[in-house]
């Protein structure tokens, strides 16, 4: 195989992470805030704290989510907000899991 199929299988590959509960408890948000008066469940932090531990970059994120790293960054830094179509897939390309607070 050549480098080039190389790369591509690796970038095409799954990676999971098991965190540890703690991690987990950080970044578990609940279903329940979730409406049209609260479209934000997750601050930037969660979210950035989520890819970090997953070992991700702000570009691995964008292109996962079919994003741009801008947009990534101003999710992250707080300056956007992650729209409702958007965060059902955050929530699962990120692997966070919604419970109560």
């Amino acid at each position: 195989m050549g480098s080039i199929g190389y790369w591509n299988q690796i970038l095409n590959s799954t990676w999971r992470f098991h965190l540890p509960a703690e991690v987990q408890e950080r970044l578990t948000v609940d279903s329940n805030q979730l409406s049209a008066n609260n479209i934000q469940p997750l601050s930037g932090n969660v979210i950035r704290e989520a890819r970090k531990a997953k070992g991700w970059s702000r570009a691995f994120l964008a292109t996962t989510m079919g994003k741009s790293v801008s947009w990534v960054d101003a999710v992250e830094t707080g300056t956007r907000q992650v729209s409702q179509k958007d965060l059902p897939k955050l929530l699962n390309t990120l692997e966070l899991h919604l419970n109560r607070y």
